[in-house]
């Protein structure tokens, strides 16, 4: 597997999630998006697996785990009833597993679980002509169960999961990998031969989702390959990423990547579609998580194998943006406050933070990392920016800060 890494809206700040703010805790300062108030407005989360999940993640974003967790309780229910659907079994497994990620609510998260033993193993094979979301999606699915199982210490059983969701994704790169333009086509081919298919915004739901694995750098290339498409590519090109959902998950891929300018290109072109088209629902969730997951790194949309029992931050400031603050973030059970800004001209006097290694002088991020809580009584964390990686070890209670250069684009 490849390692590839109650909303207070403040007077900086524009209403992100209007539904949610009497329950929301997550505080947001200097980071205006418009168009996202409408994350938890429309359809009832029963109404669409997709959707479910997308509220799922959203809500944890604004750090309210007891709101996820009723969005799941409620979407098991309407599944069962569904008799569990394959798309079922592609959006809520993972969610599950995006919550135990966060919550380390291992005990919740195992007895839901347990209900998709069944379906997950008498799913049909991969559908030669099914959609690559979906099918990945169902890899996705059969590797969290097995990260669930994990978490309650049963490794051999988590092996087996494993194996299943691996062997799917082989027979879903073998029918949808365009080596020649490096990345995926939208739908399975079969073993039909057919012209070279177009980057499409659906080649990228499934790594938004946490799908990382791949064989050799086929995911890299795949971000890489559409993400450029969409921010850089032709006329005909860019106008399969046109509604800002498409451009979410562009900016989630080039957030993945850790790519500065094709990053600085992807939020201007979702910021760009939010002003003409207000997202709301799923659309506006997506563009949430993007959103957060591009400023700091921190990713809940996640798989197996993907940072586990660390907490990742790869920061970023957006264009014409010299400072953010988040307070009560969440995620790998920890509650922190991250608070981001560019400096310039020499260094200062608290940039004095380890003596061996001077601050850079010229442009730089800022970063101070306050841990407030963790569930495992202490938080490994892995910084990453301006070509460097600090790891470090905090308890609740430290604070961390360092000085990242920003290079030039």
């Amino acid at each position: 597997m490849r390692n590839l890494g109650r909303l207070v809206v403040s007077a900086l700040s524009v209403p992100l999630l209007a539904a949610a703010r009497a329950q929301a805790q997550l505080v947001v300062e200097g980071l205006p998006l418009p168009g996202c108030d409408g994350a938890f407005a429309g359809p009832d989360p029963v109404d669409s697996p997709s959707g479910a999940a997308q509220r799922v993640l959203a809500t944890m974003r604004m750090a309210d785990l007891d709101g996820a967790r009723r969005v799941l309780a409620v979407s098991w229910a309407a599944a069962r009833r569904r008799e569990w659907t394959t798309t079922d079994l592609g959006w809520l497994t993972p969610a599950l597993y995006w919550y135990l990620r966060a919550s380390r609510d291992d005990g919740f998260a195992a007895g839901l679980a347990a209900e998709v033993d069944g379906p997950l193993r008498h799913m049909p094979p991969v559908d030669v002509r099914g959609t690559f979301a979906l099918e990945a999606l169902l890899a996705h699915a059969l590797l969290c169960r097995g990260g669930i199982v994990s978490a309650r210490g049963r490794h051999d059983a988590a092996g087996e999961w494993i194996e299943l969701g691996v062997a799917r994704w082989r027979e879903v790169e073998r029918l949808t990998w365009q080596p020649g333009l490096g990345h995926f086509r939208p739908r399975c081919t079969g073993d039909d031969i057919v012209l070279p298919a177009p980057a499409d915004p659906a080649a990228l739901i499934p790594a938004a989702a946490g799908m990382l694995l791949a064989s050799d750098d086929r995911m890299e290339r795949n971000l890489m390959s559409c993400s450029r498409r969409a921010c850089d590519g032709s006329a005909p090109e860019r106008a399969a990423f046109h509604d800002a959902t498409a451009r979410a998950a562009a900016l989630a891929a080039a957030a993945q990547l850790a790519d500065r300018p094709l990053r600085d290109a992807a939020w201007r072109a979702m910021v760009e579609a939010l002003a003409h088209d207000a997202p709301a629902g799923e659309s506006a969730a997506r563009c949430l998580d993007a959103a957060l997951f591009a400023v700091t790194g921190v990713r809940l949309a996640t798989g197996v194998a993907v940072d586990e029992g660390w907490l990742r931050l790869r920061p970023w400031l957006p264009p014409g943006h010299e400072h953010v603050r988040l307070t009560h973030m969440i995620a790998e059970g920890a509650t922190f406050d991250l608070d981001l800004s560019i400096r310039t001209g020499p260094s200062h006097d608290d940039e004095l933070d380890d003596p061996a290694s001077p601050p850079p002088s010229g442009p730089r991020l800022r970063v101070r990392i306050d841990l407030v809580s963790a569930a495992t009584g202490s938080l490994r964390v892995i910084l990453q920016g301006g070509g460097v990686q600090i790891v470090t070890t905090m308890a609740p209670g430290d604070r961390f800060e360092r000085s990242l250069t920003i290079d030039d684009p």
